[in-house]
């Protein structure tokens, strides 16, 4: 009887946990509505599976060495957000966050801990379009992250 009242007050709490969920979706620490970062990371998912990003893209600029670029992984259909914190920071300067280790730069438009979270700087909420290209480029990085490709040098 106690086995099944200990159960059965598990279950509840395991279901009524909703703050402490990881689901399908994101942790949004933004003004955006869900439905708007939702919407950039299925526009990230089809950038992946149709292909053509330069996976070295900073190493290219910085090292002149030749991009190179993914070839269509349709694996990136699969892949959710899966309770990814996205996260509106204030600004450090106009339209720039600091970006922690293990960042190459000190401050950043946007940055992504891999798996874990993405921050973007607070101004770009004022400009959806542009903010819309960021989070894009951000997500792409962690779709390809949870693909297992080596997103050191995006």
């Amino acid at each position: 009887m106690i086995r099944k009242l200990v159960l059965s007050v598990l279950l509840v709490l395991c279901g009524c946990g909703g703050a402490h969920f990881r689901g399908p979706d994101f942790v949004n620490q933004t003004p955006q509505t869900d439905a708007f970062l939702l919407a950039q990371w299925a526009s990230a998912q089809q950038t992946v599976r149709r292909g053509g990003e330069d996976l070295t893209r900073i190493r290219t600029i910085e090292h002149g060495t030749p991009p190179t670029f993914l070839v269509g992984d349709s694996r990136a259909a699969t892949i959710q957000p899966s309770g990814l914190l996205v996260l509106s920071s204030p600004d450090e300067i106009p339209g720039m966050v600091r970006c922690p280790a293990p960042c190459d730069v000190s401050l950043a438009v946007a940055y992504s801990l891999w798996g874990k979270e993405t921050v973007y700087a607070a101004s770009w909420n004022q400009k959806p379009s542009d903010l819309a290209t960021w989070l894009q480029y951000e997500f792409v990085s962690q779709i390809l992250w949870q693909l297992g490709y080596d997103v050191e040098w995006r």
